[in-house]
């Protein structure tokens, strides 16, 4: 079930640079119209301008040129549609809405929760496609990115994971995206395929923008609702009680500028074999879906390493995408392996495009 609202202006510009891979560590807005405009939405951060530089295989900008300073990136806030008078709510998980600078805030847009417009905040452009990435290390992604794979497309956007001098981001600002999306010193993962494979099915004036969760190692209760996560430390400072509130933060923020149209998840090698990780799952998934307000968005799973530690986990894989309405079951069949646990760099390219064709079949467009 797919869904959207309202619009936005874009302008960010982005860095270049890679990073060094990890092995598995264990098995705001807008205001209104209606007396006299607000002003314009939240800064979404420096984006950083690339100078021309590619990577070298081994990840560290090469000679030819390293990220430069970056221009500050700003999301015009959206005008509501509403009347005069207070401040408009947002949707659910709704942020603040954004200062007015003179005169009083009309009342925002409509957004809409669940079932209405999948979770679009006020001033949030329905044509910025927001995805959600979950899991562990194999979304992370392990293996080091090479030159084709460091190529940038404008309209496919970045939430930093977290402040990275070496690729230039920051916690929770909007670039450019190229591998590593995740983790600083990570590798390429499955989402940055997704990406350029769904953008080549999208009209003009469509972006896509990619909100990095995902956490090497870790189990399924690092992330679930009101479990106090068992260790693993969380990006920029460690300060969640659960995963699940880092997850729901980031995911607000991204609903300020974009609409969530799906979640990509790839996790299940630190619950190899454990039965109720099914049902820990698709809680997990009901839970975002109902408090982010976005409908029975498209839910993506992979399948674990067919030659790996984990396989035979991938019945349960096959049980989870049968149950979860709108689920989709993501094949790593004849995909090869950089150790028990992890697809090598081939194997993450072709995993990423068959996230991106599957997304393609989910995906209803405005």
């Amino acid at each position: 079930m797919k869904n959207h609202s309202l619009c936005v202006r874009v302008l960010l510009l982005a860095s270049l640079g890679g990073c060094s891979s990890k092995d598995e560590a264990s098995a705001n807005g807008a205001s209104g119209l209606g007396g006299q405009a607000g002003s314009a939405g939240q800064n979404i951060g420096a984006a950083g301008n690339a100078s021309g530089g590619t990577s070298s295989s081994g990840g560290t900008p090469n000679s030819g040129g390293s990220p430069a300073a970056g221009v500050s990136g700003v999301f015009a806030g959206g005008a509501g549609s509403g009347t005069a008078g207070a401040a408009g709510a947002s949707a659910a998980g709704a942020s603040t809405a954004g200062a007015s600078t003179g005169g009083n805030a009309g009342t925002a847009g409509s957004s809409q929760g669940a079932g209405g417009n999948a979770g679009a905040l006020n001033g949030a452009d329905p044509k910025f496609l927001i995805f959600l990435l979950l899991g562990q290390s194999n979304m992370v992604g392990q293996p080091q990115p090479q030159s084709q794979d460091l190529q940038q497309d404008p309209r496919i956007k970045v939430l930093a994971y977290d402040n990275c001098s070496n690729v230039n981001r920051k916690y929770n600002k909007w670039y450019t995206a190229y591998p590593p999306l995740h983790q600083c010193d990570a590798g390429v993962g499955p989402g940055d395929y997704f990406a350029k494979t769904l953008l080549q099915s999208l009209p003009e004036g469509y972006t896509i923008g990619l909100v990095p969760c995902a956490v090497n190692g870790a189990p399924i209760d690092v992330f679930r609702k009101g479990v106090p996560r068992p260790g693993w430390t969380l990006p920029p400072d460690n300060h969640w009680a659960t995963g699940y509130e880092f997850i729901m933060s980031r995911a607000q923020e991204a609903q300020k500028v974009g609409v969530i149209r799906g979640i990509l998840f790839h996790q299940g090698e630190s619950n190899s074999g454990q039965a109720v990780w099914v049902d820990q799952v698709k809680q997990l998934v009901t839970d975002l879906r109902t408090d982010l307000g976005i409908g029975d968005v498209p839910f993506l799973a992979g399948e674990l390493y067919y030659n790996g530690c984990c396989k035979a986990h991938n019945v349960l894989v096959k049980q989870l995408t049968d149950s979860v309405t709108n689920g989709f079951l993501i094949s790593a069949s004849g995909l090869n392996g950089i150790d028990t646990f992890h697809f090598d760099l081939p194997g993450q390219r072709e995993l990423g495009k068959r996230y991106g064709t599957a997304m393609q079949q989910g995906l209803t467009l405005p």
